[in-house]
C-alpha cells in the first residue's frame, strides 16, 4: 500500500488530462447541439403531461428557462475548450446536464450518469490547464479518469453475463431487427451477425479496460474503442 500511495502521488504532466477534456468537450458540444436542434428538451421534458423524476417532488423549470438552460449547456461546452475557464464551465455543464436527466427516469441512459461523473472528476482534477508550459499533477488525477472509464466498461461486461444476453441473444436481436427495418439491410438479421455482436460486445466490455491500461496494447485498444463505438 505504501508503494501504491507513492505511485499515485508521483507528479506527472497534465497534458493527457487537458487533451482528454478537450476531446470530451467536443463530443459534448455535438451532443448538446443535437439535443437543441432536434427539440429533445421540448419533446421529452416540456410536452409530456407526467414526468417520473429521480428525486421526489422535483419539477421542471418553466419552458423558457429550460430552453435557456439548454443554450447555457452549449455555451459551457465551448467554455470547456478554453483552458482559463474550463473548470467553471465544466461545473456549469455538470449541474445543468445532471438536472435534465434526473427530471425523468424514462429517458435515462447509462451514458448520462457516466458523463456527469466524468465532469465531476474533471472539476476536481483539472485545476490547472495549459499546453504552453508543463504543469504537473499527482498521478491520481489521471488515474481517477482512467479508472472511471475502466469501471464503466467492465461493469457493462459483467452485466452481460446472464442467460438473457448469452443464450436468448437479447436485446441485441431486437436492436438489429429494428436496424434492419430502418435501413432495409437484412444482413443485420443474419444469425451469425447477431451472435458476433453479442459475444464480441461481451468480450470487448470485459477486456478493453485491461488493454487500455497495458502500454503494449494501448494503441490497439484505442483503435478497437474507436471502431467499436462507430
Amino acid at each position: 500500500f505504501k508503494k501504491l500511495n507513492i505511485w499515485l502521488k508521483d507528479p506527472i504532466p497534465n497534458t493527457s488530462i487537458v487533451l482528454f477534456r478537450i476531446c470530451f468537450a467536443l463530443v459534448l458540444l455535438i451532443q448538446t447541439y443535437y439535443f437543441i436542434k432536434n427539440g429533445f428538451i421540448e419533446k421529452n421534458i416540456i410536452k409530456p403531461l407526467i414526468l417520473f423524476p429521480f428525486i421526489e417532488g422535483l419539477h421542471p423549470m418553466s419552458k423558457m428557462n429550460l430552453i435557456i438552460l439548454g443554450y447555457v449547456m452549449l455555451i459551457s461546452n465551448i467554455g470547456m475548450l478554453i483552458n482559463k475557464i474550463s473548470r467553471i464551465s465544466t461545473l456549469v455543464f455538470l449541474l445543468s446536464f445532471t438536472y435534465f436527466w434526473i427530471l425523468d427516469k424514462g429517458y435515462f441512459n447509462n451514458h448520462y450518469y457516466f458523463i456527469s461523473l466524468i465532469c465531476f472528476l474533471l472539476v476536481l482534477v483539472d485545476k490547472k490547464s495549459s499546453f504552453k508550459k508543463i504543469i504537473c499533477v499527482p498521478r491520481f488525477s489521471l488515474f481517477a479518469l482512467q479508472a472511471m472509464i475502466f469501471i464503466v466498461y467492465f461493469v457493462s461486461g459483467v452485466n452481460k453475463l446472464n442467460p438473457y444476453w448469452l443464450f436468448d441473444l437479447q436485446p441485441m436481436t431486437h436492436i438489429l431487427e429494428v436496424k434492419a427495418q430502418l435501413t432495409n439491410n437484412f444482413l443485420f438479421k443474419e444469425r451469425w451477425v447477431v451472435i458476433f455482436g453479442v459475444y464480441f460486445g461481451l468480450l470487448f466490455d470485459l477486456f478493453i479496460g485491461f488493454l487500455l491500461f497495458i502500454k503494449r496494447t494501448r494503441v490497439l485498444a484505442f483503435i478497437l474503442v474507436f471502431f467499436f463505438n462507430i
